[in-house]
């Protein structure tokens, strides 16, 4: 193959790479030395390089004096003041908005929570990141120390979260093999 042409595909690679969400993705990919324990924190455990949380703030932030209401009927939305300034986050947006937003057994909109954070959880370690199974659905709790070292990159009102959460969708990888080549550009091995 022409030398100018390899080139080019690795400059165009590396600038595909270059943009958020595929860059957190890339950042994460670098953590797994093997693909398998790679694509499977990727497509099972549903960890595709952005998170999500929702709120009835604008203006929110990391707070280490606030914490997780756990929305479980058992404990009917109470809240522990040894887990303040732990998170809630989730990487399927779609499905906590309409838990929140949208009234139960019903398609009419409440909205309780009209914004939704965007982070950037490149800074955490994959482990950091396991859904909690509590019911609810796609939930990572994260303590206090992990949570301070997520990167807020906007609130959005929900309708907007909710576009760019199908921008995003569709930006990362689709198959195997496009999560491959990322992981292999992560580890520079030849694509």
């Amino acid at each position: 193959m022409n030398t100018r042409l390899v080139d080019f595909i690795k400059e165009s690679v590396e600038n595909n790479y270059n943009v958020f969400p595929l860059s957190s993705l890339v950042i994460f990919a670098r953590q797994f030395k093997d693909f398998k324990e790679f694509s499977k924190w990727y497509s099972m455990e549903l960890n595709h390089g952005y998170y999500w949380h929702i709120t009835h703030n604008k203006d929110f932030t990391i707070s280490d004096f606030i914490a997780p209401r756990d929305m479980s009927s058992m404990a009917g939305g109470m809240v522990n003041d040894a887990n303040k300034g732990n998170l809630m986050i989730t990487g399927d947006l779609l499905f906590w908005d309409d838990y929140y937003n949208i009234l139960p057994f019903s398609t009419t909109k409440k909205i309780s929570r009209g914004y939704a954070v965007l982070f950037d959880a490149s800074a955490l370690d994959p482990s950091a990141l396991k859904q909690v199974s509590r019911g609810f659905g796609n939930e990572i709790y994260l303590y206090k120390e992990d949570a301070q070292k997520l990167r807020i990159i906007g609130v959005y009102p929900r309708e907007y979260a909710r576009r760019l959460y199908h921008k995003f969708a569709n930006m990362i990888p689709q198959s195997e093999k496009t999560l491959y080549d990322l992981w292999l550009f992560a580890n520079k091995k030849e694509i």
